[in-house]
């Protein structure tokens, strides 16, 4: 058959493998619409690969065999290792000659790659996120609009009273906060500080 009508066959041929594979992967993308909070922006995030995946089919059922059928050269018989696609089939064919000379040995490192790969992954830790420190808390708090930053203090003391009275006495190291907006021709927020062994903590405005 002619060079177009065999391009077009083969890609007839693995049409559906492609299809059933692009929905393989695409299948792990839909429990992420069912997912809410940082967990639904994390593979929202991880969720361009569905449509990369897309598009490569697409490009696969369209433009690869149009660059096929011009790109490779058509051969005649006895001439079927010519041009660069012939060269990379004979490369290919002796290949795999080789490597059939040499497959008990190749058997043998595989299997022993494959059971040291399951020996290290049983090992490995099977969370999404590793942990972090849980001795740290970020807590955002918001008073009224137009609240005096010396009430947003003073609320923001009182919060540090309680996280300490719960926390219980020698369990809080350091405690340090952000108040105030950040003004556009300073890089540093109003902050304060709070060392253990002072109750009130000392003030510094920027």
């Amino acid at each position: 058959m002619s060079r177009a009508r065999a391009v077009l066959e083969a890609c007839s041929r693995t049409a559906l493998a492609r299809l059933l594979s692009m929905f393989c992967i695409l299948a792990v993308f839909v429990p992420s619409f069912f997912m809410v909070g940082w967990t639904a922006a994390f593979c929202s995030a991880v969720a361009g690969v569905g449509f990369a995946m897309i598009a490569s089919y697409l490009l696969s059922s369209t433009l690869v065999p149009v660059f096929a059928t011009w790109f490779m050269k058509e051969a005649h018989s006895g001439e079927k290792r010519e041009g660069a696609f012939g060269r990379l089939n004979a490369f290919y064919g002796r290949y795999l000659g080789a490597v059939l000379r040499f497959r008990w040995p190749l058997v043998v490192v595989y299997l022993a790659t494959s059971f040291g790969l399951l020996y290290v992954l049983a090992r490995l830790g099977t969370e999404i996120f590793p942990d972090v420190n849980s001795a740290l808390y970020r807590i955002r708090m918001r008073a009224p609009v137009g609240t005096r930053i010396e009430e947003t203090e003073r609320i923001l003391l009182r919060a540090l009273d309680i996280i300490r009275r719960d926390a219980g006495p020698g369990n809080v190291a350091i405690t340090s906060d952000f108040m105030g907006l950040q003004p556009s021709s300073y890089p540093v927020n109003l902050i304060t500080c709070s060392l253990p062994g002072h109750r009130k903590p000392s003030s510094k405005w920027r």
